[in-house]
């Protein structure tokens, strides 16, 4: 099993080579690395270019800035391993973990593989669980894998099968600035039919205070959820029936969130925008008390905003 780690930096210079020298503790033979420099304006570009001369097995890419998912997909292309792993610039693995991992899988057939992070906040580590408990180690089917997803879309916590991904031209929404790793995962599982589950911790994700998700408006990144998500309702009614069930109800959730979380003004605008675009009504999914919401919205969005400020 060969696996390509591909890599979207801007403006990296302060944390990429953590980042890479995490990555280099893997088997030379069993990994390659693809950093696209999206355009920096700081020495990020020199910076991968002594890790290119230095290193066989990195290769790196030099783009005007296009944004993180342009450069994602640069790299999808430029890869050639069995499975991709998405990592950020600004992130570490643990190397120990995902080669005892590689050596698991090595001579198995999945179409994804998802595994457990942790994050790193003011120096300390601190376990996330971005799966549920119960689960044990192994291989399971994509409908229980539906089961068990609770709308985690980081792309770091997955590797996924290449082959997918180029067969059916899936592609990072370029024009998105948020929720593009979710848009990107539901889209590669609604062609998948296995996974395998892995407990170990292979990635340590950074949290920066001072992030484009923390500083953005609330307004740009509801906006850009709702939109993200109406392109895909739309797509989804091509997938086979148990993937859109799963789609439209994870799709309805976000919406629903989305216009409950918004000011006045601007929810009213993206549940016109969901009308206009013939969405609704929303599938009716979740808990209980988000399949009470979305059955209200999908009769009366007024009562929807003023029942959401209740229960």
């Amino acid at each position: 099993m060969f696996l390509s780690i591909v890599i979207a930096a801007y403006n990296a210079a302060d944390t990429i080579t953590d980042t890479l020298n995490s990555i280099l503790q893997l088997p030379e033979e069993k990994v390659e690395i693809v950093v696209v420099n999206d355009g920096s304006t700081d020495t990020t570009e020199s910076i991968l270019q002594t890790f290119n001369e230095k290193y066989s097995n990195i290769r790196c890419i030099n783009q005007v800035n296009k944004g993180a998912s342009a450069a994602r997909n640069i790299g999808i292309e430029a890869s050639k391993g069995d499975y991709i792993w998405f990592i950020d610039a600004d992130d570490t693995i643990n190397a120990h973990n995902a080669q005892m991992l590689l050596e698991e899988i090595n001579k198995q057939t999945y179409d994804f593989v998802w595994f457990k992070n942790v994050n790193i906040i003011n120096g300390k580590l601190e376990i996330v669980h971005n799966m549920p408990q119960y689960i044990n180690e192994g291989e399971y089917n994509i409908n229980q894998w539906y089961q068990f997803y609770h709308g985690a879309g980081m792309l770091w916590q997955y590797w996924l099968k290449r082959e997918i991904i180029i067969r059916e031209q899936i592609k990072f929404v370029e024009w998105a600035k948020w929720f593009e790793d979710a848009d990107f995962l539901l889209k590669f599982s609604a062609h998948c039919q296995n996974l395998y589950i892995s407990s170990k911790v292979l990635y340590q994700y950074t949290l920066n205070p001072k992030g484009a998700m923390r500083n953005s408006l609330l307004e740009d990144r509801h906006k850009c959820r709702v939109q993200l998500s109406i392109s895909l309702l739309k797509e989804c009614k091509n997938y086979n029936l148990s993937a859109r069930n799963f789609i439209e109800g994870i799709l309805s959730i976000s919406i629903a969130w989305c216009i409950r979380e918004a000011n006045d003004s601007y929810a009213r605008s993206l549940y016109l925008a969901c009308k206009n675009a013939h969405i609704l009504p929303l599938a009716v999914g979740g808990g209980i008390k988000q399949k009470i919401q979305i059955s209200i919205l999908n009769v009366n969005y007024y009562l929807y905003r003023i029942l959401c400020k209740i229960i």
